[in-house]
């Protein structure tokens, strides 16, 4: 671990990246009782800074910046100078950026998941929105633009965080492309048409570049990518854009209109607020079931990116155990700061040309000083530290930091021609051979008998008299002569003792006294026995501890301490079977590094490779996954549907078989084409069970042919609502996730009603019969029992008349209809709408939004307005809550 750098008030670590205008560090600040902060240092580089006019812009926006609070976007903490170069401190982000995540979907050959992307963007939504509309402290609207979003300055941590970045400098980036070359090449991809025409610039402007990073997410492909610059710009003010679709077909229709509208050419055309593209695409993802979270993006990052994450913690933790610097203070000011300075951040130059070099770094001495008895004769001075604002980073590739690296000497990204010559901030971990060997430049310390202080720059002539000494400025043409040989002798500078010099004979008055170099007396040189005996103690003792620690410390036998999630688990080191089951801690491991592998039943194995170091116990926490050893048989009738498993598409079509399943609860998705009602099933599974699934699949209307005898007129009820359907015969198409009763009416007749039941697709004939009212059957005559006769002699017998009874009329029942079930109970409204407008329900304002997932309403019918002043919207609708389910109301009134 490199050590820290002294960078004004904070310490630079490692420097993660340099772009065209900036270079950005990882950084520590620390204060009192142990408190610090881990943050990003960007500085912008010399070259840049030398343009008067961008400083000023950048300072100004910088301000700006700095009073954007949001989750969304990266916060500013502090903007400050130190020597020249200007800088701001800002959050540090544990994570990726877009373009990262961007390539490695390529390099998995798939693009990101839809719920994935659209979470991203309406998260990058929300903060521009905040942005666009903030007010200053009158309350006046600041008209922020942002005007350089892109994937390389959206940023995605690990735990799920999206923010975004460079809010307030793009405006300055704009303003140093103008004496700049090239800082705004590869930009040129996510600018939009009014942004690349030099026309005024608004909110909508931003819209469009979300858009280009939403598409470019969706398909894994680059909207906006030409041959060259000018054909980029020339896609770019043409808009020459494919359907999203045509890449990825699993993008629905309205999620491409989305898309579309946001990229539209007209900026009239297009989503006038970012708040509105974000609650276009949060409508869509609760109209199409998807509910995305931060907490399934963070699982994603950490599953996609588990390698980055592992060696980035390890990285992290090292800088936790940094003990805190010593304050850096700046010792010797004057001209022997400015001769350290010159020192330290230049090499060593060649020796003076007589007559140019001498000249160019003089310092002035101070006056005469005598030289007597008195004066100083050991080789002592102070010793000179390097000031804080003097220090200097010195990169492992041995380049200035302030030199901005062309094209070609940076390493060839993978991936789709990104530009790497961009104004970018990556806030973030940028793995790479270089990454973290940010060393300190070594500081030179001058002494009496010491080392040179960079190769000259006084030349001295020292001429002695009497005893006394005489300091006095050398003539430039005699400066290569005068100069004591590098290593021999230091130069002389304000605040260094001079050496005794030998006494010479007093000069004839009149004569210079200064003496001609051959006739110099060479100064005495100090005894080097004590320093030699110095450094070889030193040296016997260093390589005394670097045998002790070998063969007595580098021997301690190690451990490994294994808690795995379950318990009970078998561990394996290199192959070898431990007693024991976790928790475990296996000891006397000899430092090596060891491969470690956790087995247990049901459970797929666990293995990493560690490394023992001497004396120290590592532990181990493995979280084992349960091993997927169910399957399902998956039938269909019709057959052909395409499944999808807990968001997963499923290979092939219905009827099929899925293995490979993990026990639990599970989401199961069958479609079939635009004719059929989507199939959602959940059900749970256990291990190495197979399970059988049977479904038949609704389509979305059946064909129903209803006729009388004789005939009438025809009516369908659903949820107490009567429709009049024609004259019978007559064919209509119902869906048959519905309930349905038919109804046949006739004058002069009775009532005729039946339910209607649905069997799949298959075709439903409906006959009624209906009968007369007031129909009557005559019952049969009772006649009179016969008398038998005697025979006797002949009687004349009169008959009396035979009454006829009276005829019964019966009438015949009246069918009454049944009387309707009184259904109480609470059911949930969803409603969706485009854009997005107020509910009010049975005449009450709700004071919602649309959308809205879980509105509990009393079961039946209610009214609901759905008005928006903005978009001209005021509509009522009626709907039928039932008991414990859900009823959906979703409408677009946008064109």
């Amino acid at each position: 671990m490199k050590r820290p750098i002294p960078f004004g008030k904070y310490y630079l670590l490692e420097r993660i990246n340099v772009g065209g205008m900036a270079e950005v560090f990882r950084a520590k600040a620390y204060g009192v009782e142990g408190f610090e902060r881990l943050l990003a240092v960007k500085r912008i580089l010399p070259n840049i800074a030398e343009d008067e006019e961008f400083i000023e812009m950048f300072i100004d926006e910088a301000k700006i910046a700095v009073q954007l609070n949001h989750a969304n976007i990266a916060q500013i903490f502090d903007l400050g100078k130190v020597d020249d170069s200007y800088f701001i401190a800002l959050e540090y982000i544990h994570g990726k950026d877009l373009r990262a995540i961007f390539d490695r979907c390529r390099s998995l050959s798939q693009p990101m998941p839809i719920p994935q992307a659209c979470f991203i963007i309406m998260k990058v939504c929300e903060g521009l929105d905040y942005a666009h509309n903030k007010r200053d402290s009158s309350g006046s609207e600041m008209h922020l633009v942002h005007r350089d979003v892109s994937p390389q300055n959206v940023l995605i941590s690990y735990e799920g965080e999206v923010k975004l970045v460079d809010f307030g400098i793009a405006k300055a980036a704009g303003k140093a492309s103008k004496t700049q070359a090239g800082i705004l090449k590869g930009k040129f991809g996510y600018m939009s048409p009014e942004q690349v025409r030099g026309l005024p610039l608004d909110r909508r402007s931003d819209i469009f570049s979300v858009g280009i990073v939403l598409y470019e997410l969706l398909t894994g492909e680059r909207l906006f990518l030409g041959e060259s610059d000018f054909s980029t710009l020339e896609k770019v003010r043409n808009v020459e854009i494919l359907p999203p679709s045509t890449y990825n077909r699993k993008i629905g229709e309205e999620l491409e209109q989305i898309v579309l509208k946001a990229l539209a050419k007209d900026v009239e055309d297009r989503y006038q607020n970012a708040i509105d593209l974000h609650d276009d695409l949060q409508a869509y993802m609760y109209s199409s079931g998807e509910f995305y979270s931060r907490k399934d993006l963070a699982s994603w990052q950490k599953q996609t990116f588990a390698r980055e994450i592992e060696d980035e913690s390890k990285k992290l933790e090292a800088y936790r155990q940094m003990p805190v610097p010593e304050p850096v203070e700046a010792e010797n000011s004057g001209p022997v700061q400015a001769a350290v300075t010159a020192s330290v951040q230049t090499s060593p130059p060649p020796p003076p040309v007589p007559g140019t070099a001498s000249h160019a770094t003089y310092t002035p001495p101070p006056p005469p000083q005598p030289m007597g008895g008195n004066g100083h004769t050991g080789g002592h001075s102070d010793e000179l530290s390097l000031p804080r604002q003097a220090r200097s980073v010195d990169f492992p590739d041995g380049s200035d930091p302030s030199i901005v690296p062309t094209a070609s000497q940076r390493p060839a990204g993978g991936g789709l021609s990104w530009d790497d010559e961009e104004v970018e901030t990556q806030i973030y971990d940028k793995p790479g051979p270089n990454a973290d060997d940010v060393v300190p430049m070594p500081m030179e310390v001058a002494s009496a008998g010491g080392a040179s202080m960079g190769g000259g720059g006084l030349a001295t002539v020292s001429t002695g008299g009497g005893g006394g000494g005489l300091m006095a400025r050398g003539d430039p043409s005699n400066a290569a002569l005068t100069s004591p040989a590098l290593g021999q002798t230091a130069d002389y500078t304000p605040g260094m003792s001079m050496p005794r010099m030998p006494a010479l004979a007093p000069a004839p008055s009149g004569e210079a006294l200064v003496a001609p170099p051959t006739r110099t007396a060479p100064p005495r040189r100090k005894s080097r026995a004590p320093l030699f005996i110095i450094v070889s103690l030193l040296v016997l003792g260093i390589c005394g501890a670097a045998l002790w620690y070998f063969f007595i410390f580098s021997n301690q036998p190690g451990a490994i301490a294994i808690s795995a999630v379950p318990s009970g688990a078998s561990v394996y080191v290199d192959g070898k079977l431990q007693a024991g089951e976790t928790p475990l801690t296996v000891k006397d491991l000899h430092p090596a590094y060891y491969i470690i592998s956790v087995r247990k039943k049901g459970y797929e194995n666990w293995e990493k490779t560690i490394e023992v170091k001497p004396g120290v116990t590592t532990s181990l926490t493995p979280q084992l996954d349960i091993l997927a050893t169910a399957s399902i048989e998956l039938r269909t009738k019709p057959g052909g549907g395409v499944a999808s498993l807990d968001g997963r598409s499923l290979k092939g079509k219905t009827p099929m078989k899925i293995t490979q399943i993990a026990p639990g609860r599970h989401r199961l998705e069958v479609r079939r084409g635009d004719k059929y009602h989507p199939l959602i099933h959940e059900f749970d599974i256990k291990p190495d069970q197979t399970l059988k699934l049977s479904f038949k699949l609704l389509p979305l209307e059946v064909a129903v042919k209803i006729t009388s005898e004789p005939n009438g007129e025809a009516y369908v009820v659903r949820d107490g609502n009567r429709e009049r359907l024609g004259r019978t015969p007559i064919d209509v198409k119902l869906n048959p996730k519905n309930s349905y009763q038919v109804v046949v009416k006739r004058d002069g007749y009775d009532e005729w009603q039946t339910d209607v039941r649905f069997d799949g697709d298959q075709p439903v004939e409906i006959k009624a019969k209906l009968e007369r009212k007031g129909r009557s059957s005559k019952p049969p005559i009772n006649k009179p029992p016969t008398k038998t006769t005697i025979k006797k002699p002949p009687v004349i017998v009169k008959k009396p008349p035979i009454k006829k009874p009276p005829v019964i009329v019966k009438k015949p029942p009246i069918k009454k209809p049944p009387a309707k079930k009184l259904i109480t109970g609470i059911g949930t409204l969803r409603i969706a709408s485009r854009p997005s407008t107020s509910i009010s329900i049975d005449g009450r304002d709700t004071g919602l939004f649309t959308p809205q997932l879980r509105i509990p309403l009393p079961s039946g019918k209610h009214r609901v307005r759905l008005r928006n002043a903005k978009f001209n919207v005021d509509k009522t609708f009626t709907v039928f809550i039932r008991p414990k389910q859900a009823t959906k109301l979703i409408k677009n009134f946008l064109p």
